[in-house]
């Protein structure tokens, strides 16, 4: 399991924290709601990854890897399929900014 893996990981966490159930059957709306809330726990569990792997041999390189975690989490969304290559790409660019492998 590489970095997208670990973000899933702090996004169930989020969630088990913050989460809360909505069972109304047939709600207007809820699948924008679910995207939504889906998109605000990826974004909070990629600020928490990037903290949490800190220091890196390019500190300035962060937003790179964030803006591309983000676009990662915002494709897994409509396009599950895509998990291993985009876990891959991030996984590399990760490795590449830390400079050293992913654990």
């Amino acid at each position: 399991m590489g970095v997208l893996g670990e973000i899933f990981q702090i996004i169930a966490e989020l969630k088990q924290k913050y989460g809360y159930k909505f069972d109304m059957f047939k709600l207007y709306g809820i699948g924008d709601f679910r995207r939504n809330e889906f998109i605000f726990y990826g974004k909070k569990a990629i600020r928490e990854f990037i903290r949490r792997h800190e220091p890196y041999a390019y500190p300035y390189r962060k937003t790179e890897l964030s803006a591309k975690l983000n676009k990662a989490i915002m494709k897994l969304w409509i396009y599950p399929q895509l998990f291993s290559e985009l876990d891959n790409e991030v996984t590399a660019l990760y490795e590449e900014i830390k400079g050293e492998p992913y654990e």
